[in-house]
């Protein structure tokens, strides 16, 4: 029976079934997406590679690896290596979960063993899970080089491990200019923690140099980065037992403060001189010296104090008073810069000590602390180097208190309390204390509270400071023994720290970890067999 004349019978099945037609169309119109899978956090598994690895008497022109994901390459001109260099990079292509890498054969020297490595950039394509420290080994004659070299690279201006550093490995019969010139025959990039490791070295000894290659060509380039070499030749060995320590420096340059010189030197006080100013930082509060130029105000002079809330205590009574010049000064009235502050409502003159030079005025004096004071800068006071009159103006502002501060007690190893030593303490990017260490206990007292670095210098030309070294001169620099923790100092504490740095000896024979060289082990691969040929797009 036709559905038709069954429903003339029945009219009252009209009715359901449109109902029934509508829901199911509502249905199929809210479409709703599946539900994700859990996330796929494997590493990409190596199924096989053509030629196998670790092949003795091969000139591989072309190397093929499967693996059981769709592949990408992530980062490959920072991640691939070759020991030795090769002339012309590897081409690395992507052929869905084939990975072809192309070597010019031509380039590879007989009897030589070569190591390529991809470090992390085979990655999946869809979590970028990444196969973890990716390398190839051969050699293209029937044996392998087993020696090796092992160590560490600091920054030698603070002692701490370099991790943008590169190793150069030369021909011992090299001179030091080779670094300059070309590019060398094995480059190891450190780790994050300054170490490097080459295995597959031929038994001969290499001229080392270390830099950090900014422009990543493999040559030193003076002046933008840094160099670190070697006294003596080094032969790699099958235990290398005293690893490497090379440490990394920028050859200082001839330095430019850009200042002119003050050429009235009666406007300089008696005991100053421009070589002795110390610049400072304005504080957030500072205040600035303006004048009107056609309607819009002229910033002539700023003062480094904060003049917002009196009742706030914002000068620190460890630094002088700045005043910042943006055009020079000319001449100068110290008649007419007064300091005075309030003790009880009687205004007190404060003897403040004048230092000056082309950019900036210094006012220092012994600050009272907790108090209010202020800072008048008479009419006629001072003219910039374009004979414009400093504006007048007149500033109020607090000091700190004494417990503001912290106090420090620092106690020093006794194989560094010496003239030869200097202890250099600094905060952020500021020096704080840097002195030749003349008796075991140091004592720091009027220390904002935070956090301290320290290092000590090895003074050998008693000058004061740390030196730089120069590399075709053979000058290394002074060695820095680094306080490898912070010291945190805290407002009316006395803060004691025992200082007792690692020297270079402990560091050369601390037990230096080997990268796992990861070399994979072809007969245990679930799919030993070479795969049909794909032909490449």
């Amino acid at each position: 029976m036709k559905l038709s004349c069954f429903l003339q019978k029945r009219p009252y099945l009209y009715g359901a079934l449109f109902y029934a037609l509508t829901l199911l169309m509502q249905a199929c119109a809210n479409i709703v997406p599946p539900e994700g899978g859990k996330k796929d956090t494997s590493a990409p598994l190596l199924l096989f590679i053509d030629p196998a690895d670790s092949s003795l008497n091969i000139k591989p022109s072309r190397i093929q690896l499967r693996f059981n994901k769709f592949m990408e390459l992530k980062d490959l001109e920072r991640e691939i290596q070759t020991a030795p260099l090769l002339p012309t990079r590897p081409e690395v292509t992507v052929f869905g979960k084939r990975i072809v890498i192309k070597i010019a054969d031509t380039q590879l020297l007989d009897q030589t063993t070569y190591r390529l490595s991809l470090g992390n950039a085979l990655v999946d394509n869809r979590e970028a899970n990444p196969y973890p420290s990716f390398t190839y080994t051969f050699s293209t004659g029937n044996y392998f080089d087993t020696m090796e070299i092992r160590g560490k690279i600091l920054d030698a201006a603070t002692g701490l491990p370099d991790s943008a550093a590169t190793l150069l490995l030369y021909d011992g019969a090299s001179t030091d200019s080779v670094v300059f010139q070309k590019r060398p025959l094995y480059a190891i990039k450190a780790d994050a923690s300054g170490f490097f490791h080459q295995p597959f070295l031929p038994d001969r000894t290499f001229k080392v140099f270390a830099i950090n290659d900014a422009n990543n060509n493999l040559i030193y380039d003076p002046g933008t980065e840094k160099v670190a070499f070697l006294d003596s030749l080094v032969r790699p060995s099958q235990d290398f037992e005293t690893p490497v320590l090379l440490s990394l420096f920028q050859e200082s340059p001839v330095l430019d403060t850009g200042k002119e010189p003050i050429t009235d030197t009666s406007i300089l006080s008696d005991t100053a001189t421009a070589d002795t100013i110390r610049s400072a930082k304005p504080s957030i509060g500072e205040r600035r010296g303006t004048r009107a130029s056609k309607g819009k105000p002229t910033v002539l002079y700023r003062v480094n104090v904060d003049t917002m809330d009196l009742s706030k205590r914002s000068l620190d009574i460890t630094q002088p008073l700045i005043i910042n010049l943006f055009n020079g000064l000319q001449d100068l009235d110290k008649g007419k810069i007064y300091l005075t502050y309030d003790n009880g409502g009687i205004e007190i003159e404060a003897v403040s000590r004048l230092n000056i030079d082309s950019a900036s005025i210094e006012l220092n004096t012994d600050w009272q602390e907790d108090k209010v004071y202020t800072l008048r800068l008479v009419s006629g006071w001072a003219k910039d180097s374009t004979d414009t009159d400093l504006p007048p103006a007149k500033y109020f502002f607090r000091t700190m208190r004494t417990s503001d501060y912290a106090s420090a007690s620092i106690t020093i190893d006794s194989a560094f309390v010496g003239t030869g030593f200097v202890l250099y303490v600094y905060k952020n990017e500021d020096s704080i204390y840097q002195q030749p260490i003349t008796r075991p206990e140091v004592i720091l007292k009027l220390m904002p509270p935070g956090e301290y670095g320290m290092r000590i210098i090895a003074d050998v030309n008693g000058n004061g400071r740390w030196d730089s070294g120069n590399l075709l001169q053979r000058k290394q620099p002074e060695e820095v023994f680094p306080y490898i923790d912070k010291m945190a100092l805290k407002a009316g504490w006395d803060n004691e720290t025992h200082f007792k740095p690692a020297d270079k000896q402990e560091i050369e024979k601390a037990s230096l970890p080997i990268p796992d060289q990861h070399v994979e082990e072809i007969d245990a691969a679930p799919n030993p067999e070479k795969p049909p040929a794909v032909e490449e797009r």
